[in-house]
């Protein structure tokens, strides 16, 4: 490792990162098969907001301090929804399904920054948008008579998360990463506490036990790596690397519930990660 360059050290993190985050929804998926999706998000933001309490304790309260209390909190609120959303589709459809239309977010997120923040999308962009919600309407296929309104979520976790980016790019530097983290973990996990009461069901098998230590542990990791990954590089250079979230969800996805690509999912990926990319390289490129 300590012949790597720093963006080569990034790209390894990012990579891993994108390996672990779709693994987490992968033990999400597996747990909602037996118990409330609600209790499957406790677990999640729970877990992790213990972590974070650790990775925070030296400096708990200068990581809690704030003066964008009201965006921290709707953005944590966004990143809450996505996360609701998300599981739930999980539980209804192919984890492959779900991470190949939750990929329309860089997309929406370049709407929203085009009406919230005054960004200019141009003729090129606007073809990349098009472009990109017809691979995710081919995906979805709604015209099919067995259409489930479920396969619908992702594009509502993603339309959340780009909500939660907008907010953030609005913020901009107005705080440190830990605020944020401590913030987003700690409003799912104390969100969920006021449901859990009424949705509990006891973990009865040690394969249940070991998917939420499994799936506390991925999605810890996966962040921490996340955040690591950004330090070491740009945003606009890794970027790309965040599709290979969905090569990883396929994967999961085979090995774990033998679930088979469709060829209208491949295509559709195909489509919306293209005219991601595209939209990104339009955004990088010389005005």
């Amino acid at each position: 490792m300590k012949h790597l360059s720093s963006r080569q050290l990034s790209f390894i993190l990012m990579v891993t990162a994108m390996c672990c985050l779709p693994g987490m929804d992968a033990m999400a998926k597996y747990l909602s098969q037996t118990m409330p999706v609600m209790q499957v998000i406790w677990f999640r933001y729970l877990g992790q907001f213990l972590v974070v309490l650790c990775i925070l304790s030296s400096n708990l309260r200068a990581s809690a301090e704030t003066d964008n209390l009201g965006i921290q909190l709707l953005r944590s609120g966004t990143l809450f929804g996505t996360t609701v959303c998300f599981f739930f589709a999980l539980k209804f459809i192919d984890q492959g399904q779900a991470a190949a239309t939750f990929q329309v977010a860089p997309l929406i997120i370049s709407l929203l920054a085009m009406l919230f923040l005054g960004e200019r999308l141009g003729i090129k962009k606007c073809f990349g948008i098009l472009l990109g919600f017809t691979g995710a309407i081919i995906i979805v296929q709604p015209q099919q008579f067995h259409f489930s309104v479920f396969a619908l979520l992702p594009i509502l976790a993603a339309t959340f998360y780009a909500v939660y980016a907008v907010l953030t790019r609005s913020l901009g530097k107005g705080d440190d990463a830990r605020t944020t983290l401590f913030y987003t973990t700690a409003f799912g996990a104390l969100a969920t506490c006021f449901v859990i009461p009424f949705v509990w069901v006891n973990p009865t098998t040690v394969a249940e036990i070991l998917a939420i230590a499994v799936m506390i542990t991925l999605a810890s990791l996966g962040h921490f790596l996340l955040i690591r990954a950004f330090q070491l590089n740009g945003a606009s250079d890794l970027a790309p690397l965040n599709y290979f979230g969905l090569v990883f969800a396929l994967l999961w996805g085979a090995f774990l519930f033998d679930e088979t690509p469709a060829k209208t999912t491949l295509i559709g990926s195909f489509l919306v990660v293209g005219a991601g990319l595209f939209v990104m390289k339009t955004s990088q490129a010389p005005k």
